[in-house]
């Protein structure tokens, strides 16, 4: 019989291969793409991962909803798909791929802005995730099922986001894709904490904070510009993986505090003064943006020995 200790320890399982993929996903992206297409590969398999989610929402909704097969049906077919892609990796031709000597982890100062930007991505990631939908909910009233049409709204355009986005990477350079996500996000964060029921009214600030919630998780396909100019600046290819690793690392632990400080805003002042913090850190990010690298300097440096 099911019990709730083991479905917790189920999910930590399920959390920790997750975890584990996130940065061996870009860094096996990168070594099987010919040089000056990453960010392309990188936006498509952003893509397909949209695409992968809503398949899998319409096969969630067909087996729960008129199939009504249950829950271990859902959970049998979940391993199948899980063991093909196991056999999927396992065929992959990765004799060539860079090795280190030994396990280690690498921090190098020349990554310094790579592990920054990891830092800000953390911090605007869970302040959104934790704190918009909350806006939505108790102040206008959404239910699970407006939820979802939202994240079937965001993974229809992230299907096809993604990829535009890593071909701006490799057309125009890191540079000028996350600059435009600093932009976009101050707008975002702006939204939140203007726009209100009292100053426009609760149908168009209910559509301005719904589309702002679909533009914020479409904007997360802007990361794949992180992974390319950490490529570009590697001082040895075997550095790759830890160093994503790390950055992933960062990611996660300021993404688990710095909420806190978000809900002690919220409680003490308003649930606008949540975002203000976030359109500075918006025009921080901005300005850490302007010292990776344009498409000019990318192309010099694919071509240096360090690349």
């Amino acid at each position: 019989p099911g019990s709730f200790g083991m479905m917790l320890a189920f999910m930590c399982l399920w959390s920790l291969g997750m975890h584990l993929f996130m940065p061996i996903s870009s860094s096996l992206t990168i070594f099987l793409t010919r040089s000056g297409a990453g960010g392309t590969r990188l936006g498509q398999v952003r893509s397909l991962r949209d695409f992968s989610f809503l398949i899998g929402a319409l096969l969630v909704w067909t087996m729960m909803g008129p199939l009504n097969l249950g829950y271990s049906h859902l959970y049998l077919w979940s391993t199948v798909l899980v063991l093909a892609a196991a056999v999927c990796f396992w065929k992959l031709n990765l004799a060539a791929a860079p090795r280190p000597d030994r396990i280690r982890w690498v921090y190098h100062r020349r990554y310094s802005l790579f592990y920054l930007l990891n830092l800000f991505f953390g911090i605007r990631k869970q302040m959104f995730l934790t704190f918009a939908p909350l806006v939505l909910i108790l102040y206008y009233g959404l239910k699970p099922s407006h939820f979802a049409i939202l994240m079937l709204i965001s993974a229809s355009i992230g299907t096809f986001f993604g990829t535009a986005v890593g071909k701006l990477v490799d057309l125009l350079g890191e540079r000028f894709v996350l600059v435009s996500d600093s932009v976009l996000l101050f707008t975002v964060s702006i939204c939140y904490s203007l726009v209100t029921r009292e100053s426009v009214g609760t149908g168009p600030a209910l559509y301005i904070l719904c589309g702002c919630y679909v533009l914020d998780h479409v904007l997360f396909s802007a990361r794949v510009a992180h992974v390319t100019y950490l490529k570009k600046i590697l001082l040895e290819p075997s550095h790759l993986t830890p160093t994503l690793a790390l950055g992933t690392t960062i990611d996660h632990l300021f993404a688990m505090t710095m909420p806190l400080a978000g809900g002690l805003l919220w409680h003490f002042v308003n649930y606008q003064a949540v975002f203000l913090p976030v359109a500075g850190l918006a025009v921080v990010m901005g300005v850490a943006s302007c010292f990776t690298t344009g498409r000019h300097l990318a192309s010099r440096q694919e071509n240096s020995p360090a690349a």
